[in-house]
């Protein structure tokens, strides 16, 4: 069979290397896969610096950069032989939801919902200006006002207000976790396992679909077949197969649906009004 190559991110590595090990030993199958540090560098490859050999699968961190490639022309439309009911995916089936990460807290007590963290003594995040974590959690927080409350303006008032009730913020999401470990922080928001999830936040979709430029296309339709399939739930964090029994159908009935055409659109804006906002370097001062 011919080799399929898959590009990946690092902060999707274990996953990745968990099902297209699963994958190869179900189907007989070979697989290359190539790591690049963000989506953003995926993209790129992907994309506008692109250079040979062209992937065949992309298996992305969550789901907004997917969307950009799908507008961009740069996956190809296919939906998968069977998927789960309710997974997200793209309007052309250029991607589908593999698996999801609920941003949920680490930290003492019992902080069980979105509400909850207001009262928090010192919140520690991976800062959305220098983290894909960061602004994952930040879009998703800003869509929920934006739906809920009919205005994204209180979305930002929230994290005003909790800079002035104490945030800190970290270099990416694993620092955040640290913050609590080493007392600099109460709590923190993050995508981490370890985390207790939240009701009330969106849980964020992480994408896979194929490339549009696949030179081995029938073969990788047949390995992402496998790879979206209920015999590859047992290889990821948060599958939609599963979701009746391992949390997620709660956590996406608690919130409305992540609006993923809306947060591409405003990927770069938000993270440039974060940066102006003052939340960041000066909040200890």
């Amino acid at each position: 069979m011919t080799d399929v190559l898959v590009y990946s991110t690092h902060s999707r590595a274990d996953t990745a290397r968990a099902l297209l090990g699963a994958a190869c030993r179900a189907t007989g199958g070979s697989v290359r896969l190539e790591l690049y540090g963000g989506t953003g560098s995926l993209y790129q490859r992907l994309g506008p610096r692109h250079g040979p050999p062209a992937p065949d699968i992309v298996l992305w961190f969550g789901p907004f950069a997917a969307r950009a490639a799908s507008v961009d022309g740069l996956l190809q439309t296919y939906r998968p032989t069977r998927v789960p009911d309710g997974a997200a995916h793209d309007p052309e089936w250029k991607w589908t939801a593999l698996d999801y990460s609920p941003i949920g807290i680490v930290g003492p007590g019992t902080i069980s919902n979105w509400s909850d963290l207001a009262a928090v003594p010192r919140l520690a995040v991976a800062d959305p200006e220098r983290s894909e974590v960061g602004l994952s959690v930040l879009l998703a927080s800003l869509d929920r006002a934006r739906q809920m409350e009919s205005d994204l303006e209180r979305g930002w008032t929230w994290w005003v207000e909790r800079a002035r009730a104490g945030l800190v913020l970290a270099e990416d999401d694993a620092g955040a976790v640290s913050m609590v470990k080493d007392g600099k922080a109460s709590h923190a928001l993050s995508l981490a396992t370890r985390a207790a999830p939240l009701s009330g936040l969106a849980p964020i979709p992480h994408a896979i679909g194929l490339a549009a430029a696949s030179p081995s296309t029938e073969t990788a339709r047949r390995l992402l077949d496998w790879l979206t399939s209920d015999a590859a739930a047992a290889y990821v964090t948060l599958s939609p197969w599963q979701a009746p029994s391992n949390g997620l159908e709660a956590l996406l009935q608690a919130a409305p649906a992540l609006d993923v055409e809306w947060a591409r659109q405003q990927y770069t804006a938000m993270r440039h009004r974060w940066a102006q906002s003052g939340f960041g370097p000066n909040l200890d001062s």
